[in-house]
């Protein structure tokens, strides 16, 4: 990092409040040491390099956790992981594949919600003037879904620019929930995210989809979810617990 970089910010003052943060949404135990350490001071002085050298990333660093700021741990029942968060500035709001901030769906997100219409809820016809009040993911996320990105930041503009540098933040994470929540439903969407299933313990339930944005890429009309939207309902009721009002 520069020196100008690091003269502007404070790396061991930022990783405490990111701790008192995660603390405050009941997920200190899974990141106890790690965002005290050497491997977050990586990222963050990563981040505030790219800035120095004027570079965008996205969300901010307080965003980024969104996700388990949304999502109480004691309450977790899903994990959804997907890939970066959306790229151009002013839409990614830290919870993957979520709008709010935008307030209408990105592409990916609009063929989340059509599956969702045509396999869950059995609808024959497009909704998606319904679709705009669905954008915001929180819903999810206070039902027990922690809705992850295999990366919680990317350059703007520049789609899989951070996803090396959070690998280790991803495996801590997946680590903790191996040996306190083993019963967990795992839904994996993307390349990216299936790289993570050799590191999940198989008491867990996983399942798996290509990432909505393939779809998108290739101006498909539908985009197959493998109907993982009712497969974790199914599991969630064998294990007598609340279905996930998607």
């Amino acid at each position: 990092m520069s020196n100008n970089a690091t003269n502007v910010v404070n790396i061991p003052d930022i990783q405490d409040k990111v701790y008192q943060k995660l603390s405050e949404y009941g997920w200190s135990e899974p990141f106890k040491y790690f965002i005290k350490g050497d491997e977050y001071r990586t990222i963050l002085t990563t981040l505030a390099k790219e800035v120095a050298e004027g570079k965008r990333f996205t969300p901010r660093v307080a965003e980024s956790l969104n996700a388990f700021r949304y999502c109480n741990y004691d309450d977790l029942k899903v994990v959804i992981i997907g890939q970066d968060p959306y790229p151009q500035l002013g839409v990614a709001d830290g919870l993957a594949f979520s709008c709010s901030v935008k307030g209408r769906p990105e592409a990916s997100l609009r063929y989340i919600l059509r599956a969702i219409d045509h396999t869950v809820y059995k609808k024959e016809h497009d909704t998606f003037s319904e679709h705009h009040d669905r954008c915001d993911l929180r819903t999810w996320a206070k039902q027990g879904v922690l809705l992850l990105n295999s990366a919680l930041s990317t350059q703007i503009g520049k789609p899989g620019s951070h996803q090396e540098m959070w690998k280790p933040f991803v495996a801590t994470l997946i680590d903790h929930l191996n040996r306190t929540k083993p019963g967990l439903i795992y839904i994996l969407f993307g390349k990216k995210a299936h790289e993570w299933e050799d590191v999940i313990e198989n008491t867990a339930s996983v399942l798996k989809a290509s990432h909505p944005a393939s779809a998108a890429y290739n101006k498909q009309k539908e985009w197959d979810c493998n109907d993982v939207f009712n497969k974790a309902n199914v599991i969630l009721g064998n294990q007598e617990l609340p279905e996930i009002t998607w």
